[in-house]
């Protein structure tokens, strides 16, 4: 039942698809606004063609674990719903209302006013983090500076990769 919930929600045949449209409005969300020089033709293009070979590499490893997710959303169903939840989740699922709610619920990401507060969040958020980075790592190097066993250590595991 778990897994006949999921076809509803994630059909095996536009899996995938669901998955690189989930990506895409993620993506533009999570890209900072691009700098006015960043317009200029051939930094456009360079941008553009990392953007797009990053996307297609992280597709392809997407795919790859698409079917364990799946399969451990399916295991995840079971353990936190009980046998009569599962049943009227399943219900529901394949009414109408079910089917149509399910194979919007990824695109919801997309939608402008959920990307725009995402984008908002999400660059307040880096801000966030980035100001925390500087003492973070004086922290670190202070640290490590004070145990000169762990330096070595971190320079020997340099020099193997």
């Amino acid at each position: 039942m778990r897994s006949a919930i999921l076809d509803v929600a994630f059909p095996p045949d536009r899996r995938e698809d669901m998955l690189d449209k989930l990506q895409s409005d993620l993506f533009a969300q999570m890209m900072p606004k691009r700098a006015d020089w960043m317009q200029e033709p051939g930094v456009k293009k360079i941008v553009d063609d990392f953007i797009a070979e990053a996307k297609a590499q992280q597709r392809a490893v997407y795919a790859k674990h698409l079917p364990d997710q799946v399969d451990a959303m399916a295991s995840a169903y079971a353990h936190r719903f009980s046998l009569a939840e599962l049943k009227d989740i399943d219900a529901f699922a394949h009414s109408p209302s079910g089917r149509h709610y399910f194979s919007e619920s990824l695109a919801i990401v997309g939608d402008p006013a959920v990307a725009k507060v995402n984008a908002a969040a999400i660059a307040d958020i880096r801000s966030v983090t980035e100001a925390l980075v500087p003492g973070f790592k004086d922290k670190l190097v202070t640290y490590v500076k004070a145990h000169p066993d762990l330096a070595a250590k971190i320079a020997a595991e340099a020099k193997t990769q």
